[in-house]
């Protein structure tokens, strides 16, 4: 008998130890559980902490119709320098700025470059008295700077001779033909200078000029 109440005492010693340490596994497992969720952040804290720090690309990439909350909106760059920059007056003309101009008139070049002033520009003024004989200067308005000018001679040469003393030039006017040697005096008016077969030379009488005249003949004796 003794036996026996022995042995069943043994089994329940062993269940109640299996019992005890069920109850404490169960007990570490549900202390951990609370311990992990009591340290891991709350969603408040979570959802704090996204609202304060905003994500640029989920701004930048959101729609226009679509409102942003004031905390989402980037800080807009304001320029000041162009807002202190005066707004230009409006023109008193009455100018329509968006109305283009009418295009200028097309300058004339001959008109230009036959003006006054580029006659003026080219010709130099002219100074009586220095001697030189300017382009707007003659014997009338300008004695002193330009020389009288010659008169036409009305005498052609028709012909010449050669002789032994030296060669013999016949000129006419048209009414009467004349005739005369190197230094010899014809129509009164002139002086045999130089006789050449082409042309010959002749000086006035009453200045120190000659003129020199083409052969104008038919033959050459």
């Amino acid at each position: 008998m003794k036996s026996e109440s022995s042995g069943q005492s043994k089994k329940l010693f062993a269940q109640d130890r299996k019992m005890i340490l069920l109850g404490a596994l169960v007990l570490l497992i549900l202390i951990s559980v609370i311990y992990q969720w009591s340290s891991s952040p709350s969603p408040v804290a979570t959802t704090s902490t996204t609202i304060r720090q905003p994500k640029t690309t989920t701004t930048s990439s959101s729609s226009g119709n679509a409102k942003l909350s004031p905390l989402q909106t980037p800080d807009p760059d304001v320029a000041f320098d162009q807002l202190q920059q005066k707004i230009p007056a409006p023109d008193p003309s009455g100018r329509n700025p968006f109305v283009l101009p009418p295009p200028p008139r097309p300058v004339n070049p001959n008109k230009s470059a036959s003006g006054p002033n580029r006659q003026q520009a080219e010709i130099p003024k002219a100074v009586c008295g220095d001697r030189v004989c300017q382009p707007t200067e003659n014997y009338e308005n300008c004695p002193t700077d330009c020389e009288r000018p010659l008169p036409p001679i009305n005498l052609k040469y028709i012909g010449f001779m050669k002789e032994e003393d030296g060669q013999v030039a016949f000129f006419t006017d048209g009414r009467e033909v004349f005739m005369g040697r190197q230094n010899d005096i014809v129509a009164n008016k002139y002086r045999v200078l130089k006789i050449n077969d082409d042309s010959v030379e002749l000086g006035y009488l009453d200045v120190n000029q000659s003129k020199t005249i083409p052969f104008q003949g038919n033959e050459k004796s």
